[in-house]
Order: C-alpha cells, then sequence, then structure tokens
C-alpha cells in the first residue's frame, strides 16, 4: 500500500514539472543519462539534427549557418556541446560531413555514407535519408525498451493490486470473532452474510461501522443466530453475489 501511494506521488510530480518549461528540460535531462533511455534519446536527438540540416542546406544556407542555426534548436545538451566543437572545426576550414564523422556524431556507416555524399555533392538528400532512417531506428530502440518495461509494470501493477486488497480485506477479517472466522471459513458468500448482519445490527443501534470490532454475533451451526439479545435480525432472498440482512428492535 506504501509502495503503491509512493509510485502514485511520483506519477504526479513528474506530471506537473511536465506542465513546466524548466520541469521539462530536467525530465530531458534526465531520459538523456538514463542507462535505458540515453542510447535512443541520442539516437532521436541526431536524427532531428540531420532532418533540420538537410532542411537548411536544401534551401541554399551555407555549412556555417546552417550548423549555427540547427544549434540554437537542439535541446540534447551532450549532442550540443559536441555540435559546438563541430561548427569551432567547420570555421577553421574542415566539412560539415567530415566534422561530424570525425566526432562520431553519425553512426559509422552513416558517417560514412554522408562523406561520399559531401564528395559528389547530394550531403542535403543523403541528410534527409539518414534522417529518416535514425528516426526509425530511435523508434526501434524506444519499442525494445517498452517490451522489456511492460513485463515490470505489470509485476509491479499486479503485487500492488495484491497489497492493496491484503491491507483491505486483513482489517475486514479483524472483525470477526473466533467462532465467526471457523463459520465463515474461506467461503466468501459467509463472510458477506457475517458483514450484513453485523452492519444491520450497527444501523439499528445507530452506531458507526467502527463499532464493528466490538460486535461479536451469536452463533449457530447454521450462521448468526435470528436472535441477537434485543435485536432480531432477518435474512431475506437475495440475489446471486449479494447478501441482505435485516434488524429490528423487538
Amino acid at each position: 500500500m506504501v509502495l503503491a501511494v509512493a509510485v502514485s506521488v511520483i506519477l504526479l510530480a513528474l506530471a506537473w514539472m511536465a506542465r513546466r518549461a524548466t520541469g521539462r528540460q530536467r525530465m530531458q535531462g534526465w531520459l538523456e543519462r538514463a542507462p535505458g533511455t540515453r542510447k535512443a534519446a541520442w539516437t532521436l536527438a541526431v536524427a532531428q539534427m540531420t532532418s533540420s540540416l538537410a532542411t537548411l542546406l536544401s534551401s541554399g544556407i551555407d555549412e556555417d549557418a546552417a550548423m549555427g542555426l540547427c544549434l540554437e534548436q537542439i535541446g540534447h545538451e551532450k549532442l550540443k556541446s559536441v555540435l559546438g566543437q563541430c561548427r569551432e572545426e567547420m570555421q577553421q576550414g574542415k566539412g560539415l560531413a567530415d566534422t561530424l564523422m570525425r566526432h562520431s556524431v553519425l553512426p559509422g556507416l552513416y558517417g560514412r555514407m554522408l562523406v561520399s555524399a559531401a564528395e559528389t555533392g547530394n550531403l542535403s538528400s543523403a541528410m534527409e535519408r539518414i534522417a529518416q532512417q535514425m528516426e526509425e531506428d530511435a523508434e526501434a530502440q524506444l519499442s525494445d525498451l517498452i517490451d522489456r518495461i511492460e513485463p515490470i509494470l505489470i509485476g509491479f501493477l499486479t503485487v500492488s493490486v495484491g497489497l492493496t486488497l491484503l491491507s483491505v480485506m486483513l482489517p475486514l477479517l479483524g472483525i470477526l470473532s473466533e467462532e465467526e472466522r471457523a463459520w465463515m471459513g474461506d467461503d466468501a458468500a459467509r463472510f458477506a452474510q457475517l458483514w450484513t448482519a453485523k452492519e444491520a445490527m450497527l444501523k439499528c443501534r445507530g452506531a458507526a461501522l467502527g463499532r464493528l470490532r466490538h460486535l461479536p454475533l451469536a452463533m449457530t451451526p447454521d450462521g448468526p443466530a435470528a436472535q441477537q439479545g434485543a435485536l432480531r435480525l432477518f435474512f431475506p432472498p437475495a440475489p446471486g453475489g449479494y447478501a441482505l440482512a435485516l434488524c429490528m428492535e423487538e
């Protein structure tokens, strides 16, 4: 029960953080550093960067200016730092494709494709194709992460529900006397009959439910006795799965 409450509080805190710009930035930083999401976050950020560069270059903007504009849009802190180093080298005369490959911004195969495209003058179209492929790679990585997390979440929810049920049912069992528990056994229908009988008696007396623990029933082999001191119980027929008890004072 405590664990379920703690997780609920954490989820509410994350939802509150997601509504604020600073909170979203902090959550993005966590995703960039977390072992399970770090790779997918990097791949997705590189795909977005590559797509932006492809659009800028195809519109006629030179490589240095395109890199500068791209740096303003990047939210991934590590990638932004690496691209800053790439731009410094570009300002010293290095090519865009060469600097990206030298700093391992793109995986090896994509880096070599980009260098070859730069030599043939097809840099922007190659970057667009690489961006599409890397977006698919990022989606595959996220899908794999979800597949690994899903069983853990299911197990956690199963345990949480079980603990919640125990936390509710155990105190209820504490309201029964030894004689009542012996008659009930593990029969849910008999528990319902005992509960409704006690509740009917409390309501007849005008007492609160908190008094259930202090209200033992007179029992017979067939269940609660009809006569309970100055009170009399009746058990009218009820639909399947339900229990009904009436109480009146004689």
